[in-house]
């Protein structure tokens, strides 16, 4: 069912009379009632992500000492490890709380659009990573690693920026 269908379509009760459904002040009451159990599990879904943000940081930190070493044995099993991270992560955002923030907020369709698409991006930048590895040397691979740690860095701030505003207070 769609998240736009009226709410008696998708079995939301909204009480009172029959031929009226409800007084006004019970229907507002009832949509207060959805809107904050919805935010309540939103907030829940926020602190989740921001717990995987941070639960991605010791798959750097392995990286970053196996790069001081020169050796690049770790390396493959941190990314791989990262690998699978981050595309749990993404999975939750874009199956989960994007459609739900969609849902509270549909005029910020082009701004969740966008952080889905960097999901997409930044898969692609760390399988590039896999490759330089392999490929490139340690040197090329540590630049190449700088570059996407700063460009997830940047799309989990704008993320949990956009989620913080949609929200709202409480978060």
């Amino acid at each position: 069912m769609p998240h736009n269908a009226p709410a008696a379509a998708r079995g939301v009760r909204l009480g009172g009379g029959a031929e009226r459904g409800g007084s006004v002040e019970e229907r507002g009451a009832a949509l207060t009632s959805l809107d904050t159990g919805l935010r309540f599990r939103m907030q829940r879904a926020q602190n989740q992500m921001r717990a995987q943000h941070r639960h991605i940081l010791p798959f750097f930190e392995e990286i970053e000492a196996a790069l001081l070493r020169r050796n690049s044995e770790p390396i493959r099993g941190s990314l791989d490890r990262l690998a699978e991270a981050l595309e749990a992560h993404f999975n939750l955002e874009d199956d989960v709380l994007f459609p739900a923030l969609h849902g509270l907020r549909p005029e910020s369709e082009s701004e969740i659009g966008a952080l889905s698409h960097d999901h997409a991006a930044l898969l692609s930048d760390l399988e590039g990573l896999f490759e330089s590895l392999e490929r490139d040397g340690l040197e090329a691979f540590e630049q190449g690693l700088r570059e996407f740690r700063s460009a997830l860095r940047s799309h989990e701030a704008r993320e949990e920026q956009l989620v913080g505003e949609m929200i709202g207070p409480g978060a």
